[in-house]
């Protein structure tokens, strides 16, 4: 941005040069309109794809972190609000905190949810922990993923509920399956814009 900013004023410069410079000014006109279109390079704010225009001024972002010593086992462990500015972007995903899963033999999932359905496009937004033998270990945990779609489609424009949740792996049990015990766990939800 900074180097942006710099061009143009080189460019408000030089064009100052060339209206007083007369008839010497085609070296000047020609520097001016190289500056120019290296501004509107530099200026790289915009991506343009197969779904149209992204603008990386203008995207949503939200993040919250907490303590909670209740140790959710199951279900719905989090949320956040995010109001997506553009309908063509993705959504960037990332959670951090501590997990367990106590019981030999057992395994737990903790997973996205985007307005309640999983991600399915570019993939399921999730992590597993299978636990053999048993031990009463407490590991950190980060989990990150893409998503551009639901079972619903595309993720539009407008206001979402992202969500986290405990469940269970494929048949195992999920005795003994602990989140964020005694720890800040962070939520962070980017609003990106797909590559070009």
């Amino acid at each position: 941005i900074a180097r942006v900013g710099a061009m143009k004023t080189d460019v408000s410069s030089l064009r100052s040069q060339v209206a007083s410079q007369g008839a010497h000014s085609a070296q000047l006109q020609k520097t001016v309109r190289k500056l120019q279109k290296q501004v509107r390079a530099n200026s790289a704010y915009r991506v343009n794809d197969k779904r149209g225009v992204c603008s990386r001024s203008v995207l949503g972002y939200n993040f919250k972190s907490f303590r909670d010593s209740s140790g959710a086992a199951k279900g719905k462990y989090t949320d956040i609000q995010l109001t997506k500015r553009q309908g063509n972007t993705l959504l960037a995903v990332s959670f951090s905190t501590n997990i367990r899963v106590l019981r030999d033999g057992h395994s737990a999932r903790w997973y996205v949810t985007i307005d309640g359905q999983e991600c399915t496009s570019p993939a399921k937004v999730d992590m597993v922990m299978y636990r053999n033998p048993a031990g009463n270990i407490l590991i950190p945990a980060f989990l990150y993923g893409i998503c551009r779609a639901t079972a619903s489609g595309p993720i539009r424009k407008g206001r979402h509920t992202i969500a986290v949740h405990i469940g269970k792996n494929l048949n195992y049990g999920t005795r003994g399956a602990n989140t964020g015990w005694a720890s800040t766990s962070i939520l962070q939800v980017r609003e990106i814009c797909p590559p070009p």
